[in-house]
């Protein structure tokens, strides 16, 4: 027996089950008028629900347009909405074969004898036996929406699938479901019955269409991690030349890290999801460095973004200090002196200056 987890569904299978145990008591006039209540109650619901998987399977395909993905999610959701269409349309024709069968009251339209049971009886048990036609429809209906997922999801979906056919009671002496089902029901009942079967119907095709929906939506990317990345124009400048950068923000994904290759081998990630490449230069010339960054798109599509780095290695300069008085020519005693010192190629905070003095007679 599959039990159904939304609560609408459970209410309705639980107010059906307290009538049928009423009219094993007492088949009175006002149980027979709620019955009719509840199957247009039920029928008010379907509609409402049908509506409602119209709007999703609008919003399902407009993302799978838009994000190009997804489409077998979607083409398996329009399947499952055309086996519940069938299988409703197929309730509709036993429902309107009891119609006929027990007849309308011309001025109200309601069935001329809705405690009718040896009709109901004839038709679904005995004689036509629509109740093991439904009976196999259920099953088979009920296993081709399972079988448009694949194993793992046809297992997780199993309990929402409310179309299903309830089990015999072991100490039953009806031995077979339409008997126990539709033996001397009263047709107000049975039409009620065939309600909730399409209301059962209409609920998987709600679950299993908002189910493949998100299976589209699980495969986003989302970017929650961030980093303001700069790159110069060069890290070594000479007098009167220009510095410039690039600054932007670079974002990634924890749940999706990037594979980084560079110079012909993979790279390890910190915990930014940035790696560092190194390597030490041998000889002077212009060099590159090539690799690509692979990684995941906010569409879920694996991307992968080429780079290229150029780099020049110069030899050593040669160093040459230079010391020169600032002054004039000669030193005097007793009087501050001042001299300027500086190593060619090298910044003045690079260089440290100190002076010894001798003295010569």
């Amino acid at each position: 027996m599959s039990i159904p987890k939304e609560p609408r569904q459970q209410m309705i299978n639980i107010m059906y089950l307290v009538l049928t145990a009423m009219l094993a008591l007492n088949v009175s006039a006002e149980i027979l008028k709620a019955f009719d209540l509840i199957r247009r109650g039920i029928d008010k619901s379907n509609g409402s629900i049908s509506q409602k998987i119209g709007g999703t399977m609008d919003a399902f395909a407009a993302k799978v347009k838009k994000e190009n993905r997804g489409q077998n999610y979607l083409d398996a959701a329009g399947r499952a909405r055309i086996l519940s269409a069938d299988f409703q349309s197929f309730v509709d024709s036993l429902d309107n074969m009891l119609v006929e069968a027990v007849g309308t009251d011309t001025t109200t339209g309601s069935l001329k004898k809705p405690d009718d049971q040896d009709t109901p009886t004839r038709l679904f048990v005995e004689k036509e036996k629509l109740g093991f036609a439904l009976e196999e429809k259920v099953n088979t209906t009920r296993s081709a929406l399972l079988g448009l997922l694949d194993a793992n999801d046809r297992k997780a979906m199993e309990a929402n699938i409310s179309l299903a056919i309830d089990s015999i009671p072991a100490n039953s002496p009806k031995k077979d479901w339409p008997t126990f089902t539709f033996y001397q029901m009263p047709a107000a009942g049975v039409r009620t019955l065939l309600s909730k079967f399409k209301s059962d119907a209409v609920s998987s095709e709600a679950a299993m269409v908002d189910f493949l929906f998100s299976k589209v939506g699980e495969e986003t990317i989302l970017f929650d991690r961030f980093k303001a990345a700069v790159v110069p124009n060069a890290t070594t400048l000479v007098t009167g030349e220009k510095f410039e950068c690039e600054i932007y923000l670079a974002a990634s994904s924890s749940m999706s890290p990037p594979s980084i290759v560079a110079g012909g081998r993979a790279l390890s990630l910190d915990a930014d999801g940035v790696a560092k490449y190194s390597t030490t230069v041998s000889a002077p010339g212009e060099y590159s460095v090539t690799g690509t960054v692979t990684s995941k798109d906010s569409y879920g599509r694996t991307k992968s973004y080429p780079f290229t780095q150029k780099y020049k290695v110069m030899s050593p300069p040669d160093h040459a200090a230079i010391v020169s008085p600032t002054k004039m020519n000669v030193f005097y005693i007793g009087v501050d002196n001042p001299v300027k010192a500086t190593i060619t190629g090298m910044r003045q905070d690079e260089i440290s200056v100190s002076m010894t003095w001798r003295y010569y007679q």
